[in-house]
């Protein structure tokens, strides 16, 4: 049996075997003892379930949601104070900095999303 490409995952593992990927290979599947002995007797290692560029990737969406979504609740905060609101939360100032600490918090470094700096606390 050729088994190449294994893949920690969450509940087992995936892989290539013989040429064809298994998908959720867990202690009732077909080539779970198979995984085994690959792990056993080759002293073979598995991939982790992500990579670190794919846990990168996931951290820098998640940092894109939270911008978007704080962004907007700025914007609604600056209005309600140029708008005269009662019930307004801080400054206006502090949104506005707030605003510009949000911009800052994701940027493009050499071609390469990153995060820059802490992320950004809502005024309060």
């Amino acid at each position: 049996m050729n088994i190449q490409n294994v893949k920690k995952t969450r509940s087992g593992f995936d892989a290539d075997i013989n040429g064809s990927r298994q998908y959720g290979i867990t202690e009732h599947s077909l080539f779970w003892s198979s995984i085994q002995n690959w792990l056993i007797k080759k002293s073979n290692v598995p991939e982790p379930e992500f990579t670190k560029a794919e846990l990168d990737k996931q951290l820098i969406a998640k940092a894109d949601r939270f911008v978007i979504l704080e962004m907007d609740i700025a914007d609604k905060a600056i209005n309600a104070h140029d708008e005269g609101a009662s019930r307004v939360i801080s400054t206006k100032t502090k949104w506005i900095n707030y605003k510009n600490k949000l911009r800052d918090y994701v940027q493009l470094v050499s071609g390469i999303r990153k995060i820059i700096i802490s992320k950004p606390t809502r005024p309060s």
